[in-house]
């Protein structure tokens, strides 16, 4: 399969001892944006998130490595400042020792990435730290979360809602401004919008309108969810920010081949391509 976005991914347990020649291929604003960083590891994850953005547009769009600038946008999104006003939708994403990045070239198609390490304290018994997410669940969240038995499986599952809800509102860019609790994105009927197939799985998005009725808007968004590693969820959403756009043939077979909510780690490949620092820095 051919993916309609190009998804990247690096481990910054490959820097080694490259950090520093590695930093010096930025600019040096942005050296100086990677240094106010107190802890290496910040530091690093800060690092590799500037390399890939410049890794990609410097090949997608034959751009000079050190003339490529970037602004943020009014809702926080991070955009391209490209000489012809090309305007292309990236997202960037760090948590544990990951880093990844997404991007579509699509005119009017928004993404949002997202990587929950799973590996975080939660202070106490599973049960209670979910419970500190009630308000910003949705009812059928916290209906799914109450039915597993097992806790560590729970626990699996509210990362991956996280994750889910983390690329949604990055992919809109609203940030705060979108109460987590006002949608949800959970397993739809098979032979959803753009499938031939019976047996496709698809992740959905359902958002709740102000009259507190909701919208399924399961054909307007792709949604894939997968492991970088075994203690490591990624997100990927993909779909217009001003609603009912259709997807294409291509980001609907991507969505069909997403994780399901619950499932475990299998040990299959990523979808994003892992890239190392001689390949970042060549």
């Amino acid at each position: 399969m051919t993916l309609p976005v190009t998804l990247f991914s690096f481990n910054i347990n490959d820097f080694g001892d490259q950090f520093d020649r590695a930093l010096e291929r930025l600019p040096a604003k942005e050296q100086e944006a990677v240094l106010r960083y107190k802890l290496s590891k910040d530091r690093r994850l800060s690092l590799g998130g500037r390399l890939l953005r410049r890794y990609y547009f410097s090949r997608a769009l034959k751009l000079d490595w050190q003339s490529i600038d970037f602004v943020i946008q009014p809702d926080g999104k991070p955009a391209l400042v490209h000489p012809q006003g090309i305007v292309v939708d990236f997202n960037i994403s760090h948590d544990g020792d990951w880093v990844i990045f997404g991007v579509t070239e699509q005119p009017g198609m928004s993404i949002g990435v997202d990587v929950v390490a799973m590996n975080h304290d939660t202070y106490g018994p599973i049960n209670d730290f979910i419970s500190s997410f009630n308000d910003q669940l949705m009812e059928e969240e916290r209906q799914l979360l109450g039915s597993m038995k097992d806790d560590r499986h729970r626990l699996t599952t509210f990362y991956q809602i996280w994750g889910l809800k983390e690329s949604y509102i990055k992919a809109i860019g609203k940030g705060l401004a979108l109460d987590l609790d006002q949608f949800c994105i959970l397993p739809s009927p098979p032979n959803g919008v753009g499938s031939t197939s019976t047996k496709v799985r698809r992740l959905g998005l359902r958002t709740r309108r102000a009259d507190g009725d909701d919208d399924d808007q399961a054909g307007n968004w792709c949604i894939h969810l997968d492991y970088l590693d075994s203690q490591s969820i990624s997100v990927v959403c993909c779909g217009s920010r001003k609603g009912g756009s259709i997807l294409d043939k291509d980001l609907v077979e991507l969505g069909g081949t997403t994780m399901n909510l619950g499932d475990m780690y299998n040990g299959q490949p990523s979808i994003f391509t892992r890239l190392d620092p001689t390949t970042l820095l060549s």
